[in-house]
């Protein structure tokens, strides 16, 4: 027996509130994002609702002007590339450096310990919870290279 006729695209609209000039979704969510599932794939409704308004976009990502990820208002949404988006996102302060972030495995003093000892990065993997190419990424000022 089949399982529920999946809802029309055009029918997102009616799955938003309006929250200034934001209009947010209010079905499911995949990290913080609007979505939808359609013959088994997950589509985000901000994208859904680009194409709508717009047509397939050109550009590989859809961005939030407003940086509301729940927002699918098409005024609110433009075309760009992953860089974009990420400039974007260092632009506005949206995301964690250095010791901000959670999941860092050294301080802001072990990367300038790593940096002044003259060790070779397979040397201080033997002292830090890090790979010898972490540590060659840390050094070359890959990683990190907002501090020390």
């Amino acid at each position: 027996m089949p399982g529920p006729k999946p809802m029309p695209l055009e029918r997102i609209w009616t799955r938003g509130v309006r929250d200034g000039q934001c209009l947010l979704w209010t079905g499911a969510t995949v990290r913080g994002y609007g979505v939808i599932t359609r013959s088994g794939r997950i589509l985000y409704v901000h994208r859904v609702a680009w194409e709508l308004t717009h047509g397939r976009p050109a550009r590989p990502v859809v961005m939030h002007i407003c940086d509301r990820p729940l927002c699918f208002e098409p005024s609110h949404l433009e075309e760009g590339t992953q860089a974009d988006n990420i400039k974007d996102a260092a632009t506005k302060a949206r995301m964690s450096w250095g010791e901000d972030r959670s999941n860092r495995k050294v301080s802001l003093e072990d990367v300038r310990e790593m940096r002044a000892s003259g060790m070779s990065s397979i040397e201080l993997a033997k002292r830090y919870p890090l790979s010898a190419r972490t540590i060659r990424k840390i050094l070359s000022g890959k990683n990190w290279r907002h501090d020390g």
